[in-house]
């Protein structure tokens, strides 16, 4: 059920990749090394868990906005490329407020808060190293439990970095149709 709600919530990116991708392609085409601050099964486990009751609850919200989760994600995606983070959140709490209590307190509370600090702990050790870029989903950003608190609490410096970022020239030219994408999902 969960499958079916993310597929629906979610509309295809229109230049050709996901900025989570193309992200990845920019830091590795930059040296960088690219490593996931959580598995895809650790990513997708409050999923699997939630109660069947409240995955059809999502799946319900999904449908009723299907015809207009584009316009939703362009707004989101806009608050994201201005770096406004409390419009973005209100946007989100807004979509939220539409699902029953228990639903929207276990997404919040297993599906952001829960993995920020998973999150968190997986950077400290890289944070160790040096100088570390991070990019993470919109929402595990602000707010007490965001990781930028989470980081500036313990001493941290958090810069953010100009938008948009497009993928590296040398990954472009392995395009075989010519397209040239840039990412364009939060």
């Amino acid at each position: 059920v969960w499958a079916a709600m993310i597929t629906l919530s979610v509309p295809p990116p229109e230049t050709g990749l996901f900025m989570d991708f193309s992200l990845s392609l920019r830091a590795a085409g930059a040296g960088m090394q690219v490593v996931g601050l959580e598995t895809l099964e650790e990513q997708l486990s409050f999923l699997e868990d939630m109660p069947m009751d409240q995955q059809l609850s999502l799946l319900d919200q999904a449908l009723d906005d299907y015809r207009k989760v584009a316009d939703i994600h362009t707004d989101m995606v806009d608050r994201y490329v201005e770096g406004d983070l409390e419009r973005l959140v209100a946007q989100s709490d807004e979509q939220l407020a539409e699902l029953p209590p228990e639903t929207r307190a276990y997404f919040v509370e297993r599906g952001i808060v829960a993995r920020n600090h998973r999150m968190f702990e997986a950077l400290l050790p890289r944070l160790e190293q040096g100088r570390v870029f991070v990019a993470v989903g919109a929402l595990h950003l602000p707010g007490d439990s965001g990781l930028i608190a989470l980081l500036r609490e313990q001493g941290y410096a958090v810069t953010p970095l100009p938008l948009p970022f497009l993928a590296p020239e040398g990954r472009r030219e392995a395009d075989d149709d010519g397209d040239h994408p840039e990412g364009d999902a939060p």
